[in-house]
């Protein structure tokens, strides 16, 4: 199994101090720090089809 790019749970992490927090609408949103970003921009969508929610993140720089 290759590298996980990138991970969602629900709840608070353990350790809150490594990440930072945002808070978007009634929605908790915590990054990891230390993460490199193309043009330090990060873009979070969510979008919703009937019962079926889904997450999308963009600008994470890969390898």
């Amino acid at each position: 199994m290759g590298s996980i790019e990138l991970l969602t749970q629900l709840g608070e992490p353990k350790e809150p101090d490594l990440f930072w927090h945002l808070t978007v609408g009634q929605m908790q949103i915590f990054v990891e720090k230390g993460l490199d970003f193309k043009e330090n921009r990060l873009s979070i969508s969510l979008s919703s089809f009937l019962f079926l929610k889904n997450i999308r993140v963009n600008g994470l720089k890969r390898f």
